[in-house]
């Protein structure tokens, strides 16, 4: 019945507005069956508006606006009403006849409201994390604030937790776009959630819930912070008249910081908040500062990694920050991380958190239960610069490589090896240059630029590689690498690791790699082989970011531990290393000539040989 007059309206509307009047139409439903709770007059009911015939498209607009005079949390949601003046009466009038003998108590209305949303997926936040943030919010009797509401599904879970457990939930919610905040009005009042205060503005430049000159306070949050939003009339928060953003100044480029700060100011002495971020925002420099403000200030509870691809409009990993102004004696200076990148069931190739997710979710992080590469309570003095990627914290202590697969590698033996340094005590650790197209002369010039295709098998391909000129203002020599050099990239799933070979001309590294350029005590070809063994790769497993890129940061990198024995042990194992990968070129290479003559000889037999010239090898 409701897609058939979906079908009806188009061509006389666009598709959003056809969903748009579907939902009011479904509301005139809802207050026809119960039009003596909301004290409506006859002239709202369908049998009323069905006799005006001719007339009715006008019938519905005035019904409309005394349904919005009537029912406060339904202010402002039927808009722009003359929409209705475009749609032919004759449509109008064979719906409402089939909504006649509708029974809305029948409706599944999440999945009513799911097939109408007219509004974009980014004001939605997908169901079951909305119920996880809900179950970790571990909600009693009070008050609870969303500054992001987008089409108001999480006061929907929200209110269906609080019937659950019999407890009485006052909502409160702010919603900046004018079609997603009339959308969860709709939303929450289908539902059954008539006495939600619901407000439109902008929650960080113009807060609607105050006391007095103060932000008003609140015993639970929940928000899913908008990603990577920039500010609008970023310099009136510089000068905020609420005094809400105490941690950190807030950034031009991204909201994130301000949102998270506004959570915090919307809290009562003893609450709590559920914040959803995205993986940047537990260790970007951006938000630096106010990560470890909130961690000394011991506001920070737990940190808990959701899958990738929870959103039906970016594959972008989440996480829950959870902040808790009173927390309990036992997690006082601690925070709980919890790696549930693999807690995921899929529906239709969608995926979703399951009821058993949520429910082990729940459990770990309400009952401080500490699981072997799932969770851990990690003390505040441990956590460095601010970082609270739960990777971090929750390693599995294993890596897998070429030659030896999966290897499980003990942190404690190495925290025990003697003579240790880091690689920035060792080494000076450069960057390479970022070089634009329009920035490169390929073909000709003085320079080549060592890009990630050059490296291969351990090696740099000078010989292989392109002059060129660079056309820069600044000047190129921090840049040039020097024989003896080690190469790391620093972007990317695999790393890379080679030695500057002896070459002629000016090499200058690309953005694509560190290099370390070693003190006069250390071996290079001792250096690459502890990096590239299972121990150096998993330590610099470890040090990567990112969730679709993997990056590595010069200051992760220096501080990278390598055992330092003497020099000359040093260049005994570095010639033993040397002299084993040449060994195994060599057995390669004769492999390839034993291979490439078999294959001659059985060319021979199939009568083929004749037949081709080979010029090259």
């Amino acid at each position: 019945m409701l897609w058939s007059f979906l079908d009806d309206l188009s061509g006389q509307v666009t598709n959003s507005e056809a969903r748009k009047v579907s939902a009011w139409f479904l509301v005139l439903k809802y207050v026809d069956e119960q039009k003596e709770k909301f004290g409506l007059p006859h002239s709202c009911t369908i049998s009323y508006i069905l006799r005006s015939q001719g007339h009715v498209n006008e019938a519905l607009i005035q019904a409309f606006q005394t349904i919005e005079e009537h029912i406060e949390l339904l202010q402002g949601v039927f808009a722009p009403l003359d929409v209705l003046m475009r749609i032919n009466g004759n449509t109008l009038l064979k719906f409402l006849w089939s909504l006649e003998s509708v029974d809305v108590a029948d409706l599944d209305w999440s999945l009513v409201m799911e097939r109408l949303q007219w509004v974009g997926e980014e004001h939605e936040t997908p169901s079951t994390i909305n119920n996880l943030a809900i179950e970790l919010l571990n909600l009693d009797n009070g008050s609870l604030y969303n500054g992001c509401l987008g089409i108001g599904s999480s006061f929907v879970a929200a209110a269906d937790y609080a019937r659950r457990q019999g407890i009485h939930l006052e909502l409160f919610g702010q919603e900046m776009n004018r079609e997603a905040w009339a959308f969860a009005k709709i939303n929450l009042f289908l539902h059954g959630i008539h006495n939600a205060h619901i407000e439109l503005g902008d929650s960080l430049l113009d807060p609607k819930f105050l006391a007095g000159n103060e932000i008003m306070k609140f015993d639970y949050v929940y928000m899913n912070v908008p990603f990577g939003m920039n500010i609008n009339r970023h310099e009136l928060l510089q000068y905020d008249p609420f005094n809400r953003f105490v941690y950190a100044p807030v950034s031009k480029s991204s909201s994130d910081s301000a949102f998270i700060q506004h959570a915090l100011a919307s809290l009562n002495e003893n609450g709590r908040a559920v914040l959803i971020v995205t993986n940047g925002v537990l260790f970007r420099a951006t938000e630096q500062i106010m990560r470890k403000n909130l961690l000394s200030a011991d506001l920070i509870e737990a940190v808990i990694a959701l899958p990738e691809n929870l959103f039906g409009y970016t594959a972008i990993q989440t996480n829950v920050l959870i902040v808790n102004k009173n927390k309990p004696q036992e997690r006082k200076q601690k925070v709980l991380f919890i790696n549930a990148v693999n807690e995921y069931g899929e529906v239709r190739r969608k995926r979703l958190l399951t009821e058993e997710n949520i429910e082990k979710i729940r459990d770990v992080y309400l009952n401080g239960a500490e699981i072997e590469k799932f969770s851990k309570f990690v003390e505040i003095a441990d956590i460095e610069d601010g970082n609270l990627l739960c990777s971090k914290y929750l390693e599995d202590h294993e890596v897998e490589t070429y030659e030896f697969g999966v290897v499980k590698i003990s942190s404690k033996h190495l925290e025990n090896l003697s003579n240790q340094k880091t690689l920035g005590e060792i080494s000076k650790i450069y960057r390479g240059i970022n070089v634009s197209p329009s920035q490169l002369e390929e073909g000709k010039g003085e320079f080549k630029l060592i890009k990630l295709s050059d490296v291969e098998n351990g090696e740099v391909l000078v010989d292989e590689m392109t002059p060129a000129n660079i056309r820069i203002q600044k000047s190129l020599d921090a840049y040039v690498v020097k024989e003896g050099d080690i190469l790391i990239s620093s972007r990317g799933t695999n790393i890379k690791i080679a030695i500057v070979p002896p070459h002629k001309g000016t090499l200058i590294l690309s953005q694509n790699f560190h290099g370390i350029r070693l003190h006069k005590e250390m071996d290079p070809y001792f250096v690459k082989a502890y990096l590239e063994s299972p121990v150096g790769q998993y330590l610099l497993a470890r040090i990567q970011t990112g969730t679709s890129i993997k990056n590595i940061n010069t200051k992760d990198l220096q501080e990278i531990p390598i055992p330092v024995p003497s020099i000359e042990e040093q260049k005994a194992i570095g010639e033993k290393y040397r002299h084993t990968y040449d060994r195994y070129q060599q057995a390669l290479q004769k492999v390839e000539e034993d291979k490439k003559q078999s294959l001659l000889e059985l060319y021979k037999q199939i009568g083929i040989y004749e037949s081709m010239e080979i010029k090259r090898q």
